[in-house]
């Protein structure tokens, strides 16, 4: 069996009122997650008891603008994580964890939301919504060396520098809505040493839905 150690979790969070609708945060906190029994015990059916806590500092700013035709958030992190649990692929086809010395984690992330059309009840075109989110991870190993590989600087395995997700919703007649999203990830590295990528891709997806209200404050949606 193993013990974890009792760990302290300090949190330091500030919230300030620029103006109307307009707010400015900032926050300091350490992290601590110990393994999953999926971790502990993986597919390959051995119990690794040698696996170690993840812990971490997280610090963190943002803006946050909320008015009646649009809102946004735009806020910058950075995460340094110890310990850091990685998955790794036997020839076999079976899994298991380990820790990975560490991580350093920076990123943006900004969303963004307005409505072109504000919601009416009458109209081909009730309403229309465009929302996008953009995020940038600039996520690096640190102190990581596996025998003689040592992929201190490398790129996070499994983790793309960017996403942007952009949708349109758009409100019709009779309750019924048309949703459109696109969704841009660029090359994730597939191994530690970012020799193999998997290629950047667009995904488009679209649905036509009808939204039945049974209850004053419930719905259903089809």
């Amino acid at each position: 069996s193993k013990k974890f150690d009792p760990q302290w979790m300090p949190r330091l969070a500030l919230s300030y009122q620029l103006e109307d609708g307009l707010f400015w945060r900032a926050s300091v906190n350490r992290g601590y997650s110990t393994p999953t029994l999926a971790e502990v015990r993986s597919t390959n059916n051995i119990v690794n008891t040698d696996l170690d806590s993840e812990t971490g500092w997280n610090v963190e700013t943002g803006l946050r603008y909320k008015g009646k035709w649009a809102s946004a958030d735009a806020s910058i992190f950075r995460y340094q994580l110890s310990n850091s649990i990685v998955n790794r692929r036997l020839p076999d086809e079976t899994d298991y964890f380990l820790n990975a010395g560490g991580t350093q984690q920076v990123g943006v992330e900004v969303n963004a939301s307005s409505w072109i059309i504000y919601p009416q009840n009458c109209g081909v075109v009730r309403g229309l919504e465009l929302q996008s989110s953009f995020t940038l991870s600039n996520f690096k190993f640190r102190d990581y060396q596996v025998n003689q590989s040592n992929y201190s600087g490398n790129a996070l395995t499994g983790v793309p520098r960017k996403v942007v997700v952009s949708n349109a919703r758009v409100l019709l007649p009779w309750k019924a809505y048309l949703f459109v999203q696109h969704n841009y990830t660029s090359e994730i590295p597939l191994n530690d040493g970012n020799s193999i990528y998997a290629p950047s891709y667009n995904l488009l997806q679209a649905k036509i839905g009808w939204e039945l209200r049974l209850l004053k404050a419930r719905g259903i949606n089809f």
